[in-house]
């Protein structure tokens, strides 16, 4: 019985100790905070953005450092034709515009400031590639001579004529070194959208049609199109897909 009560008691001991160990990390553990954000040294940031961006002046495009509650950012153009937006309620991110009439590239940079007063090394990063931007006008800026050498896989270049017809409409007069003549739609806006007017055709004594779209720049003087020459059941015919690119003369 007495060696029964002492096994017991043992126990109880243990467990008894063990409890008060753990109250006793708790308490330690939920006392008041001693963090000063003094004492905060800045960390090596990061810029994260895209890096490649439209010359539009009127799309915008984010960029962000790494966050630090306290923290202020000195955000800066190193170099290149873009602008910055700095947002106020959240100093470690910038929207950016790009305006170039030529393809070039873009460098910021970023420094943060702690609360307390420590700044921390500058970070720069590059964009690489800002493409251009020319307004459209109206379809002489965007025709010229009308004259396009068109490149396609497997074919070797060739001359077509673009006209303007009315509307938002072009029309070319040999696609795909078929002679056939094809109508395309042009957005006339900052997103530089070109579409094909579905039309139907004879190839090999069957009907087909040609779909797609595509982008245009004026500035680069090119229009780029994926189109698919397909049968009236939607089947493409044998190499009726592909891109084509087109260039002023």
């Amino acid at each position: 019985m007495l060696d029964f009560d002492y096994k017991c008691m043992r126990r109880i001991i243990i467990n008894t100790l063990v409890a008060l160990t753990v109250i006793t990390f708790i308490v330690i553990s939920c006392k008041k905070d001693t963090y000063d954000w003094k004492d905060v040294i800045p960390g090596e940031q990061v810029i994260k953005g895209p890096d490649t961006i439209k010359a539009d002046n009127i799309t915008t495009y984010m960029y962000l450092a790494i966050p630090r509650g306290g923290s202020d950012y000195n955000w800066q153009i190193v170099r290149g034709p873009i602008t910055i937006e700095k947002n106020k309620y959240m100093p470690f991110l910038i929207n950016i515009k790009g305006q170039s009439q030529v393809d070039t590239s873009a460098e910021i940079s970023v420094a943060e400031t702690t609360w307390g007063g420590k700044t921390g090394s500058t970070i720069i990063f590059k964009i690489d590639k800002i493409n251009c931007f020319t307004q459209f006008t109206d379809f002489n800026q965007f025709l010229g001579s009308g004259k396009f050498t068109c490149y396609e896989l497997d074919y070797a270049p060739y001359t077509v004529n673009l006209t303007y017809l009315s509307g938002d409409t072009i029309e070319n007069d040999n696609f795909y070194s078929m002679g056939w003549k094809l109508k395309y739609t042009i957005s006339e806006d900052v997103n530089e959208i070109i579409k094909i007017v579905n039309t139907k055709y004879v190839y090999n004594s069957e009907i087909v049609q040609v779909n797609g779209s595509g982008t245009y720049s004026i500035c680069k003087g090119e229009i780029n199109l994926n189109f698919a020459i397909t049968r009236l059941s939607g089947d493409t015919i044998d190499n009726g897909a592909g891109k084509v690119r087109f260039e002023h003369q």
